[in-house]
């Protein structure tokens, strides 16, 4: 169990004890504190129920890469220290692990939408990549790189914002010399998978693993 899902049963049961739960109508029923336990007790199953996740490798030979044309008022720029803080008005993120992968010699493609921040994507190419969701660790060849932990703002989504941006990123790679392009996404999201295939990566692989709470572990893939 984690930290946070045990500290809401704790609380909930301290409120119990303590002779009910407080409303705005006064100490509440015992059938209504039943559900506010039944309620911690679901989100903490789900957090610690194990499951099997899956996920998609895709690779692009940085061939043919197709022209995607960016939506209106939108541009973008490849961020450094002084401008991380601006990934946080996409995301809740912590700032000490985006300052780890830039000291790695990540990028962080920021994309701006009628100059507010709306989406990043980071790129990694050197050194040893985790594919969290698939408990698995990656070493990254030569004249490579991979793409990861990509995301777009609510009221940047639906105007091809992503698949521009990856674009973007292989042009960039390939100009540089590299000639190996990879990214990834779980099974579950429909969207992300939508952008890679427009960008014309091709999918290689599947990836399984076993999940329990924060807890991955490879398992034999498809």
């Amino acid at each position: 169990m984690d930290r946070v899902s045990q500290k809401k049963l704790e609380d909930a049961n301290t409120r119990l004890y303590a002779g009910g739960e407080e409303t705005m109508y006064g100490t509440a029923s015992a059938k209504h504190i039943e559900g506010i336990l039944r309620k911690y007790a679901k989100q903490v199953y789900i957090r610690i129920c194990p499951r099997i996740e899956e996920t998609i490798i895709y690779h692009h030979d940085l061939v043919n890469i197709p022209d995607i044309q960016p939506p209106a008022a939108f541009d973008y720029r490849i961020i450094g220290m002084n401008d991380i803080s601006l990934v946080c008005q996409i995301f809740a993120v912590d700032i000490r692990q985006l300052k780890l992968r830039l000291d790695r010699g990540d990028r962080c493609y920021l994309g701006l939408l009628n100059g507010d921040p709306v989406h990043y994507s980071w790129v990694q190419m050197v050194g040893k990549h985790p594919v969290d969701d698939a408990g698995l660790e990656i070493t990254i060849n030569n004249k490579e790189l991979w793409i990861y932990d990509c995301r777009t703002a609510e009221k940047g989504r639906g105007v091809g914002i992503y698949p521009y941006v990856l674009t973007k990123i292989l042009r960039q790679a390939r100009d540089e010399g590299m000639v190996s392009g990879w990214i990834y996404t779980t099974i579950q999201n429909i969207s992300s998978q939508r952008g890679i295939k427009k960008t014309e990566f091709n999918e290689v692989q599947r990836l399984r693993a076993l999940v329990i709470g924060q807890w991955h572990m490879s398992i034999k893939s498809k």
